[in-house]
């Protein structure tokens, strides 16, 4: 039975996988079996693999690429060693990488799992950058929060504690490890050797902005779930977000989330206290290292921690006993008028209230195939912050659509409640707005049928990204950024959800209505729902764009640009005739415009000095760097 079983996943790896193959059989350590599962490639691995002639070498060949975490499993299944050794198709492993980790593991049985440090490579060799990662258990833990804690080629782990966790998360393809870390951290102890064990080969093919962002998307909501575990109660993964965000060096939060994240790293710092996670060897680096969160939480912090002394450390340690006064003192609150400030926060917060859950309206009209594929994605979605509501407007007299037949049929069981309006007149866009009047929800998503949801985590995202603007504001992910306007010509930026390079909620002038989410209170306004009804016929054709203007003037509404690249798709709308095709748009658009021009309107490149600087820097970069198209008038 050999001591260690290294096991490694490959796919498409025809460039590095010789090398890092060898780097294994060459170690100094000798008493191992190598599991390669081979997921599904198409190029040239397989046959590389046969060529490789040892006996430590088990080579196993999934019929389809399954992933990394379902290839991982399988080869966690086969494995005979006590101590699962990782590795990737594209890393080198230093000669006494096996040595160092078995030594140090027979000497620490109570480690579960053991990393190391890594260097990365450029694809001719040359060293990028080196981690720097720590090494004892209590920062380990507590940076599962903020930062990596381990550099997942170089782990070792105990066999029995992997089989303890459960193994890989299965649904996950990318950041399985960092999810794999939060639940290992329950019931084992973490370490780092200072040693550089693996030195990674990086390639064209392993980065990417889809790749980054699911890393990003799986981390937070692995984050949230250990979170709630330690805090025995429910956060909310926006908390966890807005956490994140505090550690950038340019923190975008407002106040009052400066307040929450605050609250949250106490918390979270206490609980871990609470189950002796720090030992005395590690309690100052992991003291020095919440100091440091604490203070980065938007530059905001000094007020609190010299609250309650005039020492700053003093302060923290203050703040730890009484979070909730650290909280209030945050915001400049004195203990006898806490209560009545908590109340001002709340009225005027640019927070929406707290919502019964969310209502998705979708307009068709005589797309059945893409209405279907809308409704596969929204059935797919995970949405946990209250009830999810359908309403669908048929728009075709030609068709008649029904839950129980045809493209409905079988996508009731995701929603609490589900209508469908079969009309027997074409009443256009606008009957989108009169069917949102129905919703039970105050937060409505508007959606035309020809969007399909590629993120199963989108509807969530958006909805909390919405909860954090204002009221009556409102959030899509397709939006017009005016930079420069007079009585003659407009020249305007379009964000959509084909824009790559954006990843952060910007302020914009006007949205388009396939996609945006509301407060109902928006259009149970005459003056608005006039507009959005084209019961203002002065421009009929342009009513959606005129729409969100009118919420603007009426309501005070600001419109948000919420990023989607990589997170929805959209078919082909010339087939049935898009709204950008019919005669007579442009020229009403180009009015409705100058019309407002008239009316005083201001756009936003015209109002930074009203934004806050991070929203300005957001706005001016859109401005600068997005493509322009310029109409005359």
């Amino acid at each position: 039975m050999p001591k260690v079983s290294v096991i490694t996943s490959v796919y498409n790896a025809e460039k590095t996988l010789r090398g890092s193959v060898q780097s294994i059989l060459g170690q100094s350590f000798t008493d191992f079996e190598f599991i390669i599962v081979d997921d599904g490639s198409t190029d040239t691995s397989a046959a590389i693999l046969e060529q490789i002639k040892d006996p430590r070498i088990s080579h196993f060949k999934n019929d389809r690429n399954l992933g990394l975490s379902a290839s991982l499993n399988r080869a966690l299944q086969l494995a005979k060693g006590d101590y699962i050794a990782r590795h990737d198709a594209d890393d080198i492993s230093i000669p006494e990488r096996l040595k160092l980790q078995v030594r140090f593991l027979d000497a620490n049985p109570e480690i579960g799992v053991l990393g190391g440090q890594m260097e990365i490579m450029d694809e001719t060799g040359r060293r990028l950058e080196a981690y720097s990662l720590p090494t004892s258990h209590g920062l380990l833990a507590w940076r599962l929060f903020f930062d990596r804690s381990f550099a997942h080629p170089t782990i070792m782990m105990h066999k029995g504690s992997l089989k303890k966790a459960g193994g890989y998360d299965e649904h996950l393809r990318y950041s399985q490890d960092h999810e794999l870390w939060t639940r290992l951290v329950r019931f084992t102890r973490f370490a780092n050797l200072p040693d550089v064990l693996v030195r990674y080969q990086s390639t064209a093919e392993s980065s990417g902005f889809l790749k980054v962002q699911a890393q990003f998307t799986n981390r937070m909501h692995a984050r949230h779930k250990l979170a709630k575990e330690l805090l025995r109660r429910e956060v909310p993964i926006s908390h966890i977000r807005w956490m994140d965000t505090s550690q950038k060096k340019y923190c975008s939060l407002s106040e009052i989330q400066k307040q929450t994240v605050i609250d949250l790293i106490l918390h979270l710092y206490d609980a871990y206290k609470q189950m002796n996670i720090f030992r005395s060897e590690d309690v100052d680096d992991v003291y020095s290292d919440f100091v440091r969160r604490l203070l980065a939480v938007g530059n905001c912090t000094e007020r609190a921690l010299q609250a309650g002394s005039g020492n700053q450390l003093a302060g923290i340690a203050w703040a730890i006993q009484n979070p909730f006064k650290a909280t209030q003192k945050l915001l400049g609150v004195n203990r006898a008028a806490s209560k009545t400030a908590e109340k001002l926060i709340i009225k005027n917060a640019r927070t929406t209230p707290a919502a019964n859950g969310l209502t998705v309206v979708v307009l068709t009209h005589e797309r059945e195939k893409s209405l279907k594929r809308l409704l596969q994605s929204l059935a797919k979605q995970q949405f946990r912050h209250g009830p999810l509501e359908l309403i669908i407007f048929n728009n075709s007299p030609a068709i008649q659509l029904s839950f129980s037949k045809g493209s409905l049929a079988g996508f009731v069981g995701q929603f609490s409640d589900c209508k469908v309006i079969n009309s027997a007149h074409n009443w256009g866009t606008s009957a989108r707005y009169g069917m949102a009047t129905m919703a039970n929800n105050e937060s409505i998503l508007m959606l035309d049928d020809d969007i399909y949801l590629r993120d199963t985590y989108f509807l969530s995202e958006m909805f909390e990204a919405f909860r954090s603007l204002g009221n009556l504001d409102m959030l899509s992910s397709w939006n017009e950024l005016w930079i420069d306007w007079d009585e003659k010509s407009l020249e305007t930026v379009s964000l959509d959800f084909l824009t790559p390079g954006i990843n952060e909620v910007i302020p914009t002038d006007t949205i388009g209505p396939g996609i945006v989410m509301l407060n109902r209170q928006v259009i149970l306004d005459s003056r608005v729902m006039d507009v959005a009804m084209q019961r203002n016929q002065q421009q009929p054709i342009v009513s959606d764009m005129g729409f969100p203007l009118m919420a603007s003037m009426v309501h005070g509404s600001r419109c948000h640009y919420f990023p989607a690249w990589g997170k929805l798709s959209f078919h082909d709308q010339a087939q049935k005739g898009a709204i950008y095709q019919i005669p007579g748009r442009h020229r009403d658009l180009l009015t409705l415009f100058k019309g407002l021009y008239k009316s005083g309107y201001t756009p936003i490149m015209s109002n930074l000095d009203k934004l806050s600087p991070i929203e300005a820097e957001r706005v001016q970069w859109a401005a600068e760097t997005l493509p322009a198209s310029s109409y005359s008038w």
